[in-house]
């Protein structure tokens, strides 16, 4: 008899004494799990920490398999956890924004420019849920600044928008900046470079 067949029928003799005398095993077990608490703590911990470590990527793919294919408990978790610790992640994300203020702007610029359609779709939901909102803040402007609105529309009445950019030689998305809204005195510069002229980022 070879040695697996020796420990097979050692598992099996195991097996059948368990079965035979369960309440004296079990009675067995709790005592031996009572007198050596801290050490079978001290083993489970070095034993999951060396098996994650081992199986770092297959945990990894199960444990995001498991995040899609349960949404609902996903998003149960975290507002159970946020409720839990709510101080806490706030204090931690203003800490790690002013710390990381600089990349944090970096990354979002980039990912702005590389996925225009989805900001686009991000743009158009966000518009679709506060739309009272915007449409309120929008004619409370213009009631408070009558010239910009006058100035609006001489503007479509007398083209004074041109066919392209002055700043970067765009055609989409054109606007006419103002510098003196009572003359009627700018130039046609895009949506995104007039951004910059109201945030005072290009020197004129």
């Amino acid at each position: 008899m070879d040695r697996e067949q020796k420990l097979k029928a050692q598992r099996e003799t195991q097996k059948r004494y368990r079965e035979k005398h369960r309440d004296k095993v079990r009675v067995a077990n709790r005592k031996y799990k009572k007198e050596h608490k801290e050490e079978i703590k001290g083993y489970q911990r070095e034993y999951h920490k060396e098996y994650r470590e081992k199986n770092k990527d297959s945990l990894y793919d199960r444990e995001k398999r498991w995040r899609v294919s349960n949404p609902d408990k996903v998003k149960r978790q975290r507002e159970r956890y946020f409720k839990e610790n709510k101080d806490d992640i706030i204090q931690y994300r203003k800490y790690y924004f002013q710390k990381n203020k600089k990349r944090l702007a970096q990354r979002k610029k980039e990912h702005r420019t590389s996925n225009p359609e989805q900001l686009k779709k991000e743009h158009d939901r966000y518009y679709i849920k506060h739309k009272g909102e915007i449409l309120d803040k929008q004619r409370e402007h213009r009631n408070n600044h009558p010239e910009i609105k006058r100035a609006y529309g001489r503007t479509q009445c007398l083209g004074l928008r041109e066919n392209k950019c002055s700043k970067c030689g765009s055609n989409k998305y054109l606007h006419f900046h103002h510098t003196d809204y009572e003359k009627d005195e700018g130039f046609t510069v895009c949506a995104k470079c007039h951004k910059k002229e109201h945030n005072k980022e290009v020197i004129l």
